[in-house]
């Protein structure tokens, strides 16, 4: 799937979830910047990237790709 398709897949999710939770007009940048972080930790943690240290092969292939 490329890029410009799931951006606007994603578009529609958003505004289905702003109407359905009668967030029409507020400000919800910091939300959705603070949500992009939470999941790109979880990510992180999933594929334990960030432990430089340890010996697990099958993780530091995931990483690579």
């Amino acid at each position: 799937m490329n890029i410009v398709k799931l951006r606007g897949l994603q578009r529609v999710l958003d505004n289905r979830i702003i109407k359905q939770h009668g967030l029409e007009g507020q400000n919800l940048v910091s939300n959705l910047i603070l949500a992009l972080q939470v999941e790109i930790a979880e990510l992180a943690n999933e594929t334990r990237c960030f432990k430089h240290w340890s010996n697990h092969m099958r993780f530091k292939m995931l990483c690579k790709l």
